[in-house]
């Protein structure tokens, strides 16, 4: 069985959430662009569920800025 270190948990995040964020960025403002931007954020939603407890300081305020659109 796989087993999954915090540390990678948050890479595979954190770059899922910069990879979706720069695609919403791409597009103009559109249904697609927003649809994106929730994807982000449901990637985040799915890391601070699974790192609650482990997590290491920062890192949660550090993934949740990362789905603000800029």
């Amino acid at each position: 069985m796989k087993t999954w270190s915090y540390a990678a948990v948050t890479k595979e995040a954190e770059q899922l959430v910069i990879e979706l964020m720069t695609k919403s960025r791409q597009q103009s403002e559109s249904g697609e662009a927003a649809l994106l931007r929730h994807w982000a954020y449901g990637v985040y939603l799915l890391w601070d569920r699974l790192t609650r407890g482990w997590r290491k300081d920062g890192d949660g305020e550090r993934m949740e800025a990362l789905t603000r659109k800029h």
